[in-house]
């Protein structure tokens, strides 16, 4: 047999060697081998890296068709993983049904995130103790599209490692893109410069602290066409009895919570009761709202 069909063969075998193939595995593409062997149960075959410094706009316009996840990281820090949905898709079908089949693009959820995040938190811990001057960071939440990841980041440089990954053999190459902040003065630097540093809040606390509005409704009202364009000022428009009892709380025009409307230190407020308690593990809550002074009587009377 002449030597290049023996080393053809050669080539051959090796291509189907249950050893994945490890190409220009740099910076991250060894910590990502390895979370997926021990978090998914998969061989990833890694066939190059590339290294960039880009900023955040350019990163949103080269985003598409990629599931987004942001990290947590060091005194308030966030970046960001991007993972195709192609290999998303395939990851979840192998951890749910045991098979990988080809690669479908579709809307990502929350549950493929869900499945990912020890895959993604290993990947970053083997990073950081890999010491490539990456600090740690974590799994932080998932973010439907890139316009979410674009509000939920700060507007910075950041280092971008694409390492182009496969676990179908060969027949469906993907982008796993890792972004993180440039790295920050130490205090020690801060302070020979004479600056203080100050700890930024976290993204979950960011999250918390975020106002939403409460909308208290005590009932639905029906009015014939011809009686609602007779309406004027001080027309009054009479509520069963029973509303002061039966106030639903709205948020984004999804239903929350029930309650009954009462006072609270001179203030109209809402005392939460029902589901909305039981999920709160404590007493019944009570609730400032702005709502308007029922007149005295059986019925709430409110002006329009």
């Amino acid at each position: 047999m002449p030597i290049s069909s023996e080393q053809s063969v050669l080539r051959q075998k090796a291509n189907r060697s249950d050893t994945p193939k490890r190409g220009n595995t740099g910076v991250f593409g060894r910590p990502l081998i390895r979370a997926a062997e021990s978090e998914l149960g998969l061989k990833l075959v890694v066939g190059s890296e590339r290294s960039d410094k880009l900023g955040l706009q350019d990163v949103l316009d080269k985003a598409d068709d990629q599931m987004f996840l942001v990290l947590d990281g060091p005194e308030g820090q966030t970046g960001a993983m991007l993972f195709d949905q192609g290999f998303v898709s395939q990851v979840t079908e192998f951890l749910t049904m045991g098979r990988i089949g080809p690669a479908v693009h579709r809307k990502m959820t929350r549950t493929d995130a869900a499945l990912l995040q020890p895959f993604v938190d290993k990947a970053l811990s083997r990073l950081h103790a890999a010491d490539n001057g990456a600090e740690l960071f974590r799994f932080g939440a998932f973010v439907p599209d890139a316009h979410g990841l674009g509000i939920l980041l700060e507007n910075t440089q950041f280092q971008l490692w694409t390492v182009q990954v496969d676990i179908s053999e060969g027949e469906n190459q993907a982008d796993i893109c890792l972004m993180l902040p440039q790295r920050r003065s130490t205090q020690k630097d801060a302070a020979d410069a004479g600056q203080t540093t100050k700890r930024a809040p976290s993204l979950r606390a960011t999250l918390m602290d975020t106002q939403v509005s409460v909308t208290v409704s005590l009932c639905t009202s029906r009015l014939s066409f011809d009686a609602l364009r007779s309406l004027k000022p001080e027309d009054i428009i009479p509520l069963p009895s029973g509303a002061l009892k039966q106030a639903a709380l709205t948020c984004g025009g999804e239903p929350i919570a029930e309650g009954t409307l009462g006072q609270l230190n001179g203030h109209r407020a809402v005392r939460i009761s029902g589901q909305m308690a039981q999920m709160l593990h404590g007493p019944a809550q009570t609730t400032d709202v702005s709502t308007p002074q029922p007149s005295p009587g059986s019925e709430l009377a409110l002006p329009v």
